[in-house]
């Protein structure tokens, strides 16, 4: 079989883990998908999570075979996932570009040039800026 599909899991049966597939009842099955924090996932037959993605309170206990088995409403809830993946998104086109990827001008207001030439910067910096700048010229040269 293959291994699991929770995000920044490698866990597999051929590495000793208990693997689950996903439930076949579609409400349950959603629940499972959701607590993923998979975007978009469709689960299929082979799909599966490992076990150390369940509580210890989903699986039956005293088991006289000792083998782990979920209970019949187990849901997983223990994720390594800090921070969802970011959505990519490849059909998606920037709305300032056109289909030949060049940028479209009439959306992009043109900006005016109000700026003019400083006389000296000193008229524009406060006093305290302006002897720092002098002191730092000065120590500097020497």
């Amino acid at each position: 079989m293959g291994g699991c599909t929770a995000i920044n899991c490698h866990n597999s049966d051929k590495k000793h883990f208990r693997m689950f597939n996903y439930p076949t009842d579609k409400e349950r099955q959603k629940r499972w998908v959701l607590n993923t924090r998979r975007d978009k996932f469709v689960p299929t037959k082979s799909s599966q999570l490992c076990e150390i993605h369940f509580e210890l309170s989903q699986f039956e206990k005293n088991r006289a075979d000792g083998w782990k088995k979920l209970k019949p409403n187990a849901v997983p809830t223990l994720f390594n996932v800090p921070n969802p993946p970011p959505r990519f998104d490849t059909n998606r086109q920037s709305k300032y570009k056109d289909s030949n990827g060049i940028l479209n001008s009439e959306n992009i207001p043109a900006l005016e040039n109000n700026s003019k030439p400083c006389e000296s910067i000193s008229e524009e910096l406060p006093v305290s800026i302006v002897s720092i700048v002098s002191i730092v010229s000065i120590v500097s040269i020497v």
